[in-house]
């Protein structure tokens, strides 16, 4: 342990989304210290996230078998200096009180605001991204940092995965990859399946696209639906680890999903996102920042009624996701590939 290194703690435990949102604090912290060494406390499932992450130097993963007072007593070893929970709920909290750093930062997590919008209708005039609310823990260090998108980075051996798995299923000629995510963990998040299908049948005939259909762990049936309804042979990516899905969709020119953690996966992977939001809203501070992304919501007054989307419809009728029709997704995915395909013709037109 070398003394003239700043060792700093960063701890997110979840989720998917959450973690990738926290990139660009990892990447402030790095290009403001010189020296330091930055560790990273996380669930063991998300863990792979980091792998080969120029930023992360230390990964500790949090297993189901460790307790916080095992996961504390190893870190207190550490010796860290600082200490920044970007998490902010009870199990982070009570990890940081157990630790003896000099100087400990914590994210304002707004709960009481999003409660608020969630419970009593409130809309506040501005809408801060979580990313910023992450980025502000840093003021106290001095840190004004200016880039705000999340960045996740892919190993040799993933990029030789998604080289093969395309030429298997023969996709990326000249034809765009359209990958379409049907699912999210909570099923009031997810635009109508059948509106996927139509969806894709309109890309393929529109634009002659190739369409990769997603899924996660339990969404499999789901995913098979969808592909069978554009084709029989239909090329599907499920059950993967989060690395193949890393590769995956970082060879798709389009990556259409309900609001999730994938959508923020692509995001980071540079990957042009259009989101759908239903009964979670862009307010909540969660939505797509890439330059090219397009966010969809029906902009009902009832909308955002969940934090997650875990609840049912009070209204029984979920128009929040029925009134985002397949015609408004598909003019927002026309967008973005037209624009694509115009700046690779310009940049491969000779000079």
């Amino acid at each position: 342990m070398r003394p003239d290194v700043l060792r700093i703690l960063v701890i997110r435990l979840s989720s998917m989304g959450d973690i990738i949102l926290t990139t660009p604090a990892l990447t402030a912290l790095k290009a403001h210290y010189p020296r330091v060494q930055l560790d990273f406390v996380v669930k063991e499932r998300y863990a792979e996230l980091f792998q080969g992450h120029p930023h992360v130097d230390n990964l500790l993963p949090l297993s189901q078998r460790d307790g916080l007072l095992s996961m504390g007593c190893r870190l207190r070893r550490q010796h860290h200096h600082i200490v920044l929970d970007l998490h902010a709920n009870l199990r982070s909290r009570a990890l940081t009180a157990i630790l003896p750093a000099p100087r400990k930062l914590r994210y304002r997590k707004r709960t009481i605001r999003r409660w608020a919008m969630v419970r009593l209708g409130y809309r506040p005039q501005e809408s801060p991204h979580v990313v910023d609310l992450y980025l502000r823990s840093l003021r106290p260090l001095g840190i004004e940092p200016s880039g705000r998108r999340p960045r996740l980075y892919l190993l040799e051996s993933e990029r030789e995965f998604q080289k093969q798995f395309y030429l298997r299923h023969r996709l990326g000629d000249a034809r765009p990859v359209v990958g379409l995510h049907p699912g999210a963990r909570w099923p009031g998040k997810r635009w109508p399946e059948e509106r996927f299908i139509q969806l894709g049948q309109r890309l393929r005939e529109e634009r002659r696209a190739q369409i990769l259909v997603f899924g996660g762990a339990g969404e499999e049936d789901l995913g098979a639906r969808v592909a069978q309804g554009l084709e029989p042979d239909a090329p599907m990516a499920l059950n993967l680890t989060l690395r193949q899905l890393m590769a995956l969709i970082s060879g798709c020119a389009l990556f259409i999903t309900n609001d999730s953690g994938p959508m923020h996966m692509a995001t980071a992977l540079e990957v042009p996102v259009v989101a759908i939001f239903g009964p979670t809203q862009p307010s909540l501070g969660f939505w797509p920042l890439g330059a090219e992304d397009a966010v969809l919501t029906a902009q009902l007054t009832c909308s955002p009624c969940s934090l997650h989307g875990e609840k049912r419809c009070p209204q029984g009728n979920w128009l929040c996701l029925k009134r985002i029709g397949v015609q408004d997704v598909l003019q927002a995915a026309l967008g973005i590939l037209d624009r694509r395909r115009k700046a690779i013709e310009k940049n491969n037109r000779p000079v």
